[in-house]
């Protein structure tokens, strides 16, 4: 509450404020205030209207509040932008994963994994995309890659270990 409080004084002082709208939107959905937090970014937007960031903001707030067209659209317009745009891409692609569309979601992390090779939400998103795809052997090398990234990370230990454990049924 501190933080709007301080924005809206911001906003007050200077109501063209692509900067303060942007991150009032950022305070609205770390409250879960979606509907507030898409005013904000829209209100940024309306005065610089090629802010990557708010593009990208804007479509995960879409994302959590289940209007999947909505965000695809936002992470399209960041990724016009900024086809570099390590986040946008990947929330891209699990979309397309939660819509069924593996191989576009593959090609969307493999694109995030050539420019961004640390980006470790990409490389676990990318290794389950190959299990899902039945690339077992490609979901294996990419588990093993990003344990090599982040030794501590459970998931990819745990989802690892999984397909070794599937391997012995088959």
């Amino acid at each position: 509450d501190k933080a709007l409080a301080e924005l809206s004084k911001a906003i007050a002082l200077k109501p063209d404020s692509a900067d303060a709208y942007e991150h009032m939107g950022v305070a609205y959905s770390y409250k879960g205030a979606y509907e507030k937090a898409i005013a904000s970014f829209e209100k940024a937007l309306g005065f610089e209207d090629s802010r990557v960031s708010v593009y990208n903001e804007l479509a995960e707030v879409y994302m959590h509040s289940r209007n999947k067209d909505l965000a695809i659209m936002n992470f399209k317009k960041a990724l016009s932008l900024d086809p570099y745009h390590s986040s946008a891409r990947n929330n891209l692609g699990v979309i397309l994963a939660e819509r069924g569309l593996t191989r576009n979601a593959i090609e969307e992390f493999e694109k995030v994994r050539q420019f961004d090779p640390t980006h470790t939400e990409s490389a676990f998103n990318l290794a389950r995309a190959y299990a899902l795809s039945g690339k077992t052997d490609k979901a294996i090398r990419q588990y093993q890659e990003l344990i090599k990234l982040n030794p501590d990370f459970l998931e990819a230990h745990y989802n690892l270990g999984v397909l070794y454990l599937n391997l012995l049924h088959k």
